[in-house]
């Protein structure tokens, strides 16, 4: 358990969110069909390591997540995303920061992210691509005009129920800003 209270967490965020650019980013949905949350909830059954049935469907989300961001960042920037060429040299990434929200109950599962496209790509293209490679369900996505997804992206109602700290819906391990 946290020593800060959600409100606090919820802060903490807002202030890191407001240092950055939203210029060129997208707010993005991905929300799981019926088949593929099922589909992930199988996977998730077969999943070692956790012995929270929560835990484990938590981290095959996740896990469907970064393996779609994995295939968009291979599918734009080709092998410069995998390619290591010295040591301080970083992969070329598309900027994210992914919330998870829904708990199974009143509400689906599903992600947010605001996810930057990059300067040299049309809208349309990033568009199309964004929407291929979610095989799991809906894409509902927006061109980030007015500075309110970063907002949208940290609100407290509709968090899972289950997860101890407002920060565990962020997805830390995904943020690359």
């Amino acid at each position: 358990m946290s020593k800060y209270t959600a409100k606090q967490q919820q802060s903490a965020w807002r202030d890191y969110l407001d240092e950055i650019d939203f210029t060129n980013s997208y707010a993005i949905t991905l929300t799981y069909s019926k088949s593929g949350l099922s589909e992930t909830r199988k996977e998730a059954t077969h999943r070692g390591g956790f012995s929270n049935p929560v835990e484990r469907f938590r981290t095959a989300l996740v896990s469907n997540l970064d393996n779609y961001l994995h295939r968009l960042n291979k599918h734009i920037f080709k092998n410069a995303y995998t390619r290591k060429r010295t040591e301080n040299w970083k992969p070329k990434k598309l900027k994210c920061f992914p919330v998870m929200e829904g708990n199974g109950v009143e509400k689906r599962e599903h992600f947010h992210l605001a996810l930057w496209k990059p300067e040299w790509m049309d809208d349309f293209s990033f568009e199309a691509i964004t929407d291929l490679f979610w095989l799991k369900g809906d894409v509902d996505f927006q061109k980030e005009t007015k500075g309110h997804w970063k907002d949208y992206l940290t609100k407290l109602y509709s968090k899972d129920y289950r997860l101890e700290t407002f920060t565990d819906a962020v997805i830390v391990e995904l943020i690359t800003l």
